[in-house]
This record gives C-alpha cells, sequence and structure tokens, in this order.
C-alpha cells in the first residue's frame, strides 16, 4: 500500500508535519539550513526582543494579532494602533504563557508588575490576558503604519475585554521601569550580614510618560550580542492564574489545578495561607493551622431571584461552593483568612486574643456566634423574604467529609489563599 505522502514533494512534507509540532520546535526545525527556511516560510513565526537604554526584557516573544489571533510570520511587520499579544511557549509545561500587567505596586498603586500567564488550557480555564499596542505619536508616524524595528516607541497594554474580572482589565496603561531596593541574605547562620542592592524593574503605569522601547526581531537583536550583554537582563515568572480573586489580585485563591499553570511566588511581601474546605448538613467548614477554630458558613442562595449558579468545571466542587455562596459572606470569609494571615505576619503572637479580635471585626460581628464545645466561629444562615429559609445552593454538595492524612484532611480539599502588599 502506498501512503499518499510517499510521492509528496518535500515541502509538502515538511509543512505537514509543521502543523503538529509546537511554535518553537517548529521554529527550531526551520532554522537549522537555508533550505528547511526556503521551504517553510509560513512555519517561521516573527521572534521579537523589547529592550530600552539599560534593561531588556529576558525573553524571546511571538507575537499575535488582536482579535484575530493570526500568529505574525518571519516577514511581517508590527504596525502602530494594532493590538498585540505578546507571547511565549512553555516548553516545561507544555502551553502558551501571554505576558501581562498583573498586581499592583507595593509603594505606588497607580502602577501593575509583569508576569506571564498560562493561555488557556480547556474552554473551562479562566484566562489572564492583555493586549499590546505600538503607540502612534501622530507627527512621524500614521495609525496603521508599519512600526519600524528598533524604533523608540511608546507601548501601551490593554485588558482584554471578554474577560473583565482581573487586575486593570479595561483601563489602558504604559510600560515604564522603576527602580528598588533589594535586601539579599549573605549569611543567615551567623550574623545575618546582608547586601542591600539596586534593581530595575518593568511595570506599566497609569500616566503617559516619555519612556521608550525598541522592539527587534530575535535576529536582529542577536547580531549586536556585545552591547546587549551589556544591558540588565529582565526575567519574569510565569504566575498560576487564581480561581478567583479581590483588591487587584492582592487577593487571590488557589487549587490544587490552578498551581498547575504557574507559581505563587510574587517577587515580594506576601503571606500564603493553606486552608482546607468541607461540608457537613449544608454548612461549608473553612479551616486553617493558624488559627484555634473553624469558620462555618451556610450554603444558601442570595436570594430567592437569584442568577443562574455558576459552576466550575474541572475544579473541585468544594471550591464551586466557595464560589456560589451567598456574596454577603465572602467578606466575613475574607476577613477570616486575613486573621490568620496576620496571625502568621505576626509569629502567633497573644492567640488567645485572635478570637477575640475576629469576633469584634464589623463584618463579622453582627453576623455570627461562636460555639465553644465545637471550636467553631458560625455565621447565622441569611434570612429574608419574611425570614423564609433559602434553599442550598448545590444539594449533592452539602456533605462533602474532610478526609484523612494531613492536619487540614485529604490533599484535594486544601486550597490555598495568597495576601500581598497593598492588601496587608
Amino acid at each position: 500500500m502506498i501512503s499518499f505522502l510517499d510521492r509528496a514533494p518535500d515541502d509538502v512534507i515538511l509543512n505537514y508535519i509543521g502543523e503538529m509540532l509546537t511554535p518553537k520546535e517548529v521554529s527550531n526545525l526551520a532554522c537549522c539550513n537555508s533550505h528547511l527556511r526556503s521551504v517553510l516560510p509560513h512555519a517561521v513565526p516573527l521572534r521579537i526582543r523589547i529592550t530600552n537604554d539599560v534593561g531588556v526584557l529576558k525573553h524571546t516573544l511571538f507575537v499575535s494579532e488582536f482579535p484575530s489571533g493570526r500568529m505574525l510570520q518571519q516577514d511581517d511587520s508590527l504596525r502602530f494602533g494594532q493590538r498585540y499579544r505578546f507571547w511565549r511557549f512553555d516548553s516545561r509545561r507544555g502551553h502558551r504563557c501571554d505576558l501581562i500587567s498583573h498586581l499592583p505596586l507595593e509603594d505606588d498603586d497607580s502602577g501593575f508588575d509583569l508576569a506571564f500567564a498560562a493561555w488557556q488550557r480547556t474552554k473551562y480555564d479562566r484566562c489572564n490576558r492583555r493586549t499590546w499596542m505600538v503607540e502612534c505619536d501622530n507627527n512621524n508616524h500614521k495609525e496603521g503604519g508599519i512600526v519600524p524595528w528598533g524604533l523608540e516607541v511608546a507601548i501601551t497594554v490593554e485588558g482584554d475585554a471578554e474577560f473583565p474580572a482581573f487586575a486593570c482589565h479595561g483601563k489602558k496603561r504604559h510600560l515604564s521601569t522603576y527602580s528598588t531596593v533589594v535586601e539579599e541574605l549573605l549569611n543567615v547562620e551567623e550574623d545575618e550580614e546582608s547586601e542591600i542592592t539596586e534593581e530595575i524593574r518593568w511595570c506599566v503605569v497609569d500616566s503617559p510618560n516619555d519612556e521608550k522601547f525598541k522592539i527587534l526581531r530575535k535576529d536582529d537583536y542577536d547580531k549586536n550580542r556585545i552591547h546587549n550583554n551589556n544591558l540588565t537582563k529582565i526575567r519574569l515568572k510565569t504566575r498560576a492564574t487564581p480561581v478567583f480573586h479581590g483588591i487587584d489580585g492582592a487577593f487571590a485563591i488557589y487549587s490544587e489545578r490552578s498551581l498547575e499553570s504557574g507559581c505563587m511566588d510574587f517577587g515580594r511581601d506576601q503571606i500564603v495561607i493553606a486552608f482546607s474546605l468541607s461540608t457537613k448538613e449544608g454548612f461549608l467548614h473553612i479551616k486553617t493551622l493558624q488559627l484555634p477554630f473553624e469558620f462555618v458558613v451556610p450554603m444558601t442562595k442570595q436570594s430567592e431571584h437569584t442568577p443562574d449558579y455558576k459552576p466550575l468545571p474541572k475544579e473541585h466542587p468544594l471550591m464551586e461552593t466557595l464560589w456560589n455562596i451567598n456574596k454577603i459572606y465572602m467578606n466575613p470569609v475574607r476577613c477570616f483568612l486575613g486573621t490568620a494571615a496576620n496571625h502568621l505576619l505576626w509569629d502567633g503572637d497573644y492567640p488567645d486574643q485572635t478570637l477575640e479580635r475576629f469576633s469584634k471585626l464589623k463584618t463579622v460581628v453582627q453576623k455570627g456566634f461562636y460555639d465553644d464545645k465545637a471550636h467553631q466561629f458560625i455565621l447565622r444562615e441569611h434570612l429574608s423574604m419574611e425570614r423564609k429559609k433559602l434553599p442550598l445552593q448545590k444539594p449533592e454538595f452539602a456533605n462533602i467529609p474532610l478526609g484523612d492524612g494531613h492536619p487540614l484532611g485529604d490533599r484535594h480539599n486544601i486550597f490555598f489563599c495568597i495576601f500581598t502588599k497593598p492588601c496587608f
């Protein structure tokens, strides 16, 4: 039997192979020699580097048009006013990661730091995406005109209108740099000596500025290695996308599955609280190792006219339950986790006063009571519509046990909450 590829020309075979490879693999294959480059012109994606006078982003980026999603090829050029996604392929995790603006700067709430975030791995995954644009100065260039390689330009970032529930989702911000002081411990065991250095970081800010950046083809950047070796290398991490968050991302909750897409290390002051979830008789139980009592929340609807239940496919039912509890309970839940964070931050000082302080919080004091025997702080069920008890959101999730094997229960019941500045 003769295969349909047996008599096919080399370029057809190579194109067929190229469709089965990742962008990075296709690029490496096409760059092996001039013949492969000539027969795979469409399979050689554009790769860029972004630099300024003092630093360079230490990542080679691919470029896709927005909203079409078309991936730019080696012979394509960027255009003024066109929105793009800048991204790289994470070969270790096996998926695409987009360049995004992520968390508010620690000392300046008008700016956000930069990171990579995983692309949507399945249709159920939440995405943390941004679009980038080269601004037109309207003096020497026109909207839609070609951006010359190596020209000093202003670069801006905007949110994705499809997914507005993320930090700085809709506002246009400007790529910028800032310096920060970094303290590194040299000898922790003996004298705890430290070295203080100044570090240049990249960010995006609200106000337009005069900072300019250069966008170069990777090949052109590599030709000038002697000069480029003197530039500060700006390396970014791939951060996990939270299941949900608040305060522009400075308070975020992660599941075991969401952490497969990246890390929780944000390179700043942060507190990570592990907590477990379980349900019993229609109540959601929240437990941490830092606090000597559980927090118990009724799994009731907001009202009889609550919009449709919002499932979280692929996530644990307990995380879905937390996502769908009556929204008036979320502030007390955040206060409970924040109390655990404060307890950890102050090395457990005054543990006997933790419950007392928590009970006096305004969002808690009128909504619950403490059960001495069960060591639980229980929120009262929300009563409305002539004090009629409202039904459970999803009765089949009413009794999910904690499990064994860990002080917080089964590992699938364990989730993580992160507080970063400016949240504390």
